[in-house]
């Protein structure tokens, strides 16, 4: 869309990434996004003026801030699935003391 695709690295460039063949679908899709978050703060860093490339620093930006917001949302997911369950079955907003409701 913004020019010829390469058809090989820029020169100077060294891939030392290593490759793991056998990596779990999870681990995959961290990684990929991590390394397009990685793209897009670099791209946005190296466009001098975004007003003479709005298109594209607009592009770059909503998908830097779409990943964030993914992560974001998996990190609290994951913090919420960690909490202990409440005896009462309402996890989310207990602030009662499960073992003295218990013993009523």
């Amino acid at each position: 869309m913004f020019g010829p695709p390469r058809s090989s690295p820029p020169i100077g460039y060294h891939h030392h990434r290593s490759r793991v063949p056998m990596i779990s679908p999870k681990l995959r899709q961290r990684e990929e996004r991590k390394r397009i978050l990685q793209l897009c703060a670099h791209k946005l860093e190296r466009i001098k003026d975004s007003e003479t490339n709005l298109r594209r620093s607009v592009c770059i930006n909503n998908t830097y801030c779409r990943l964030t917001d993914e992560l974001r949302r998996e990190k609290q997911s994951r913090y919420l699935a960690n909490l202990p369950s409440c005896r009462n079955g309402n996890s989310s907003s207990c602030s009662c003391s499960c073992s003295s409701s218990s013993s009523l």
